[in-house]
């Protein structure tokens, strides 16, 4: 292990970091103080030496690996530590603080600490070591080390003056800071030489050193300015000389904070009673036992009082003398401050204020707590209000996000009628809709009744209620159903006899001008309708009338869709129709094969989307001939060479009619390619095997099957064993195996042939 103090040695030569690291050793384990090796940035133990073992309860090696938070009492002095530690290592310093311990089996104790930091170039982390001191133990034989802590720590000037020649062996820091020399000046002066006129106070007399003498003389300061001040010595034993202990105290800043105490008690006392906040001083009271069970007003300001809404003298008097049960606050943790020093904070909510209140406790004094309240009521309302905001914003979101992905008005109706009842605190809920053809309101959908029966239940037009709301297409608020001048009708008079509503609001649902629906709140406690509140409920009935409106829109846009189609679908069969005139073909033709075509492609797996197009391919499958002419196409003997050519160019012709329809596009694959051969023979472009569109072998089977069975004007109609030796036959060649396969199968269950 390299370790290095930060900012003393640096970047030594080896043989000095050997030489540190092992007096780093020497100085760890031979300190008779607790002394503790950390890792500051995992505020991790790496070592203890015996005395911190046995300080904190711990056997031997047990503190190794452990971490900081070990051994202290709770999170904030390990904060605070862990702060002390940060300041330490970014300063590069060492630092002296007091603070608590908690040893293994939890009892605390309070120590001083020293804490040095060290840098490990090795793993580049910082550590320290920290020393402690346990109050309580300190080494009472060790009389020098005493008085330099005195001195050091003392708010006095402290001097150690060699009794035979007056010279000053030793200063503390206010000696220096106060007279304005430097260490090594202030060591070359006599004592004499610090007072007026050579007088320090005091003369040197072996015999005035039994006990201690309190004189008042003049001093000065470097700079020759003086001040009065009070001396008292005492003399004390060192190794070989004797040694006159001096305390000096500036007494012009007594006398001056004697002569300003009264006024400043009297701005302390202003400031006390000016207080915003209300301030109390506390001290415990306890049982028999040792329990906390209550505490007594020590000082209490009028804050205090006024944020009580208190009118009785309450000073030396007990919580609960003074308060109801739950206003007392947490006494268990009042006690641990009181113990501990350590400071807490909590909101505590008095219900008989209606308040919420910060509290802040902190301890002055050991058993004493004092309680710094803040009344938050307006800020904690606040944040209601703001969460209540946001809810009810999420829930339009909610709503509006219904609206834009669904049509169906009952979803989006349903997710309305529950953000009323969860955000508007409505104990019922309902939706009435107006039915279009009796001009009649009826429910459509409902929440929190107690009646199963309301649902698809027709308001009679003597409904005082609605009535209203129709007739003023504005917002009906009753307080009191009771004293009402407007009733339900006959009809929900019965049916709300069970529920015993207390208050009501309703409003319009207005689509375009028209009152096209009305939501009903309920409540059966009394409820006031806040302008906030109706503003809300407006804002979802307004959702509700765009939901109506786009479903609506929606539906009469289905229709005329549905209508279109229709009309496409007649056309496309019209066309059919007049080709099979035209052909003269058989009536049925088109029909069978297009019914057949359509089974064999969803054996072979084609879904319904596809099918819509293989079904209008089917229809169109011969549209191409339109463009034949009737001396070929009618034509009852065979075709010559050049009326082939003429005859094989109408799926071409199909082509050109169809691709000028982006409606019938997807249905080209049958019109342009049944004419296709597996093994690559067929036309317009000789496609082969898979690279036939899937519609088009299919049909190709389809088809041979039935315009084989039928009589042509060149030919008679064919048997149907004699048709399917020649599709097994052409199977590999002019067809699709395996859509032979498929449509032999589907014929064998459907008993076609």
């Amino acid at each position: 292990m390299n370790i290095t103090p930060t900012g003393i040695i640096g970047h030594a030569e080896k043989s000095k970091e050997i030489e540190f690291e092992q007096k780093l050793k020497d100085l760890f384990f031979g300190l008779a103080d607790a002394v503790l090796l950390i890792n500051f940035s995992s505020r991790q133990i790496i070592d203890a030496n015996i005395h911190a073992e046995k300080m904190l309860g711990y056997e031997a090696g047990e503190l190794f690996g452990r971490y900081t938070r070990d051994v202290y009492p709770d999170a904030h002095v390990y904060e605070q530590v862990g702060k002390a530690g940060e300041d330490i290592i970014s300063q590069h310093r060492g630092d002296h603080f007091n603070l608590v311990l908690k040893k293994k089996n939890g009892d605390l104790l309070s120590a001083e600490a020293f804490v040095l930091p060290l840098f490990d170039e090795a793993i580049q982390q910082h550590r320290g070591i920290i020393i402690f001191q346990n109050k309580a133990d300190f080494h009472q034989n060790d009389l020098d080390a005493r008085y330099r802590a005195m001195s050091q720590n003392s708010r006095d000037i402290v001097l150690f003056v060699e009794i035979n020649t007056g010279r000053i062996l030793d200063a503390n820091r206010i000696a220096l800071n106060t007279y304005g020399y430097t260490y090594d000046e202030l060591l070359k002066l006599r004592i004499d030489q610090i007072g007026k006129n050579g007088d320090p106070g005091f003369k040197i007399n072996r015999k005035a050193y039994s006990s201690a003498v309190i004189h008042e003389a003049v001093h000065c300061r470097k700079d020759g300015s003086t001040f009065p001040v009070e001396v008292s010595f005492q003399d004390t034993r060192a190794a070989d000389d004797r040694v006159l202990v001096v305390i000096v105290r500036d007494v012009t800043s007594r006398f001056q904070a004697e002569n300003a105490r009264q006024a400043s008690d009297e701005r302390y006392r202003l400031l006390f009673n000016s207080m915003m906040d209300g301030f109390a001083l506390h001290e415990m009271v306890y049982d028999k036992q040792g329990k906390p069970v209550d505490y007594r007003f020590i000082e209490v300001n009028l804050a205090y009082y006024a944020l009580h809404n208190l009118m009785i003298e309450i000073n030396r008097k007990l919580a609960s003398e003074v308060f109801q049960d739950n206003e007392t606050g947490p006494i268990e943790l009042y006690d641990r401050v009181a113990r501990t020093g350590i400071p807490a904070y909590f909101e505590h909510y008095y219900p008989r204020l209606d308040r919420y209140i910060d509290v802040m406790v902190f301890s002055p004094l050991k058993g004493q707590f004092a309680t710094i309240m803040t009344d938050i009521t307006a800020r904690k309302k606040a944040e209601a209000e703001i969460q209540r905001q946001f809810q009810r914003l999420e829930a339009l979101r909610l709503v509006d996000s219904a609206i834009a992905t669904s049509f169906n008005l009952q979803i989006i109706i349903k997710i309305l009628l529950d953000q009323v009842t969860a955000k508007l605190g409505a104990d019922a809920v309902a939706l009435l809709t107006l039915n279009v053809h009796n001009q009649m309101l009826e429910y459509e959908s409902v929440r929190g009744f107690r009646c199963q029966n309301l649902e698809h239940t027709n308001i009679s037009h003597d409904d005082g209620l609605i009535i209203q709301i129709m007739d003023s297409n504005a917002p009906l608020i009753i307080n009191q159903l009771s004293n009402s001048p407007h009733h339900f009708g006959k009809q929900r008079q019965v049916l709300m006899v069970a529920e015993d509503f207390h208050s009501y609001c309703g409003v319009p649902v207005v689509v375009k001008g028209h009152v096209r629906a009305v939501i009903e709140t309920y409540f059966r406690k009394p409820f006031i309708v806040d302008d906030d509140w109706l503003s809300y409920l407006n804002t979802l009935a307004s959702q509700a009338a765009i939901a109506i409106d786009n479903t609506e829109m929606f539906e009469g846009m289905q229709r005329s869709s549905i209508e279109l189609t229709r009309a496409y679908e007649a056309t496309i069969e019209s066309w059919a129709h007049s080709l099979d005139i035209r052909c003269q073909e058989n009536p049925m033709h088109t029909y069978q094969v297009t019914q057949m075509t359509v089974r064999l492609a969803r054996r072979l797996g084609m879904g319904d989307e596809d099918i819509v197009h293989v079904r209008r391919g089917a229809i169109l499958h011969d549209i191409g001939k339109t463009g034949i002419p009737d001396q070929i196409l009618l034509k009852t003997g065979p075709l010559t060479p050049d009326e082939w050519k003429v005859m094989r160019h109408f799926p071409i012709i199909a082509y050109e009619l169809i691709s000028h329809v982006p409606y019938l596009l997807p249905a080209m694959d049958i019109p342009y390619s049944h004419h296709e051969h597996w093994d690559g023979s067929g036309y317009p472009l000789g496609l082969k095997k898979n690279a036939i569109p899937l519609a088009a072998r299919i049909f190709a089977v389809v088809e041979t099957w039935n315009v084989m069975r039928l009589d042509r004007p060149y030919r008679k109609a064919w048997m149907d064993d004699a048709v399917i030796e020649y599709i097994r036959d052409q199977s590999g060649a002019r067809f699709d195996p395996a859509v032979v396969d498929e449509f032999f199968k589907m014929l064998g269950e459907s008993g076609d042939r």
